[in-house]
């Protein structure tokens, strides 16, 4: 139970902090809503607990207690804990829905585009520091429309490498100051 008490106490930390950043990162993920939502939608990240129920910003420790309560014979038969934050995942949803499931390949990469986009000017608003984004490939399953949406998604003041076999990835991002493509990556694959 002493090591249930200060287990618990260091999850929910970094439950806040995640329910936190989550907040965070969802909101800039708004900003791109009006370019991506005719695209592919609405999107949105939350946590997936693993074993365990969230609800709000404040974990309850009690009910915490009583699930490691309710699971400790089968953790000590496995050897090994089955609840907590180490065990979360997060959701990604498309329109409410989860997209896993509902989104297709061209969908689900411009999601993760999106995302990372928003975690880099997150970033670069909390902390002043400029990301360097490194994008190996991603654009492969996207034809030339979506990769123009990904091309205005991205914010000069970073620096971008792109790695692509796609030469036609180099002609239509050439003007873009901030970018650099490998070339190597290009003649190792191919192209």
């Amino acid at each position: 139970e002493y090591w249930d008490t200060r287990y618990i106490a260091a999850m929910i930390k970094v439950m806040i902090y995640r329910h936190r950043y989550l907040q965070l990162l969802n909101d800039e993920l708004a900003l791109y809503r009006n370019e991506l939502r005719l695209v592919i939608g609405l999107l949105g990240i939350s946590a997936q607990p693993t074993g365990y129920k969230w609800m709000g910003a404040e974990p309850d420790m009690d009910a915490l207690k009583e699930a490691l309560r309710q699971i400790r014979h089968r953790e000590k038969a496995i050897q090994r804990s089955m609840l907590g934050v180490h065990l979360d995942d997060y959701a990604i949803t498309l329109d409410d829905k989860p997209m896993k499931f509902y989104g297709s390949q061209g969908q689900k990469r411009l999601a993760i585009i999106a995302i990372k986009m928003a975690h880099a000017r997150l970033i670069d608003r909390i902390t002043h520091i400029q990301p360097i984004l490194l994008f190996d490939d991603v654009m492969a399953e996207l034809d030339d429309q979506n990769i123009q949406l990904v091309k205005g998604l991205i914010q000069c003041p970073y620096q971008v490498f792109i790695a692509s076999p796609n030469d036609s990835i180099r002609r239509m991002w050439n003007d873009l100051p901030c970018l650099t493509i490998d070339h190597q990556a290009m003649h190792h694959n191919g192209s």
